[in-house]
């Protein structure tokens, strides 16, 4: 600045205070809070993994609990099947036209053992496999 120094807002080449533009106030907008992780929020491939550790039992569990789980479970296996097979999925296999083949993750035996003797009067050494 070239003007003497006689005010102090002269010495600092600034000009007077009613021609500075107000200062806009940056208001910071808050970020979004960060999700809680669920289980449906892990990558597939760590969710794959997981359901290799997990029984029959809490599979079928698991897919009662979403429609993704349901799809990723139910939609991909035959989770349990009864043996003899129940009179309601034979009809039900003698209905459809086509049948979808899924694996098959347990085979659960109603009956007893005593049940399944084809010769009863054989002697236990026999009739069990070996």
């Amino acid at each position: 600045c070239a003007l003497p120094p006689t005010t102090l807002s002269s010495v600092f080449c600034t000009p007077p205070p009613s021609a500075k533009k107000p200062r806009r106030r940056v208001t910071q907008v808050p970020s979004p809070p960060v999700p809680v992780p669920t289980l449906i929020t892990l990558p597939y491939v760590v969710i794959a993994k997981f359901l290799l550790y997990l029984d029959v039992d809490a599979l079928e569990n698991l897919s009662e609990t979403c429609s993704y789980f349901d799809q990723m479970i139910a939609g991909r296996f035959l989770t349990s099947l009864d043996f003899p097979f129940p009179v309601n999925f034979i009809s039900e296999v003698m209905s459809v036209g086509c049948l979808e083949k899924k694996p098959l993750l347990k085979l659960r035996c109603k009956k007893t053992k005593d049940e399944f003797k084809v010769f009863p009067d054989m002697p236990d050494d026999y009739s069990e496999p070996s």
